[in-house]
């Protein structure tokens, strides 16, 4: 078992080394299921053995409706006693904006998947 951060990203390497094939023939047939759920025009559930791959079909973008959209940078040129009119009228309600939290990403790059000049050691 690994024990040191080099230690478990050696051997995190090496699973992704050993998975990376399957992982691509993986894709290769998602793709052509994806294919097959297009000429059909549906998705479509395939069920073998009590395990199941389910495929949904493709849909195009669709217009949901027009809204209104505030323009941040010209709101708040406005003069105070306009803004503070448009927010007691309701027409605009001030909220906390914040990102995400993210957990710590993890990247892993193959040596093989990049050109030779690239490889680091």
């Amino acid at each position: 078992m690994a024990n040191t951060r080099r230690e478990i990203a050696q051997e995190l390497i090496a699973l992704e080394r050993r998975i990376a094939p399957t992982v691509a023939e993986i894709e290769v047939l998602k793709e052509k299921l994806r294919a097959e759920a297009i000429t059909a025009g549906a998705g479509f559930t395939e069920e073998i053995d009590g395990d199941s791959v389910k495929v949904t079909a493709a849909s195009e973008s669709k217009l949901k409706g027009i809204m209104p959209v505030l323009k941040p940078e010209a709101f708040l040129k406005l003069a105070e006693q306009r803004r503070e009119k448009l927010i007691a009228d309701g027409v605009i309600t001030m909220q906390q904006q914040w990102t995400d939290a993210r957990k710590p990403s993890v990247k892993v790059e193959l040596a093989s998947a990049q050109p030779a000049q690239k490889r680091k050691r």
